[in-house]
């Protein structure tokens, strides 16, 4: 990656990071706070980036690990890190999406999502 696409890429990253921190202060203005949790997708299955992202931003946090059964591997790994991460209070609930196989859902339920 040149100097250019890093700077695009970084600038992307910026306008995300205001979006959020615009939806976490109309959260923490509702009355109903405590219901809302807040995650966000396409960061690679990087759950301690993730986390260490919210973290700064709210305690209502969440951590989603999005796969098919159409993909090759599996995120054990991840899943393992996010459950762990809600064992210790890190975030609110591990959840996935996108489940399309019953083998898929009976596996990841026994992993502890």
């Amino acid at each position: 990656m040149d100097t250019k696409e890093k700077l695009l890429l970084d600038l992307e990253k910026l306008k995300l990071m205001i979006i959020f921190k615009q939806a976490v202060i109309a959260t923490n203005n509702s009355l109903n706070r405590e219901r809302y949790f807040l995650t966000f997708d396409q960061e690679d299955n990087n759950y301690y980036g993730v986390i260490a992202t919210l973290s700064c931003l709210t305690n209502n946090r969440v951590y989603g690990i999005d796969y098919s059964s159409c993909f090759p591997k599996t995120f054990y790994t991840d899943i393992k890190n996010g459950v762990n991460g809600t064992i210790n209070h890190e975030n609110g609930m591990t959840y996935t999406w996108n489940i399309d196989k019953e083998s898929s859902i009976r596996d990841y339920i026994h992993r502890g999502v």
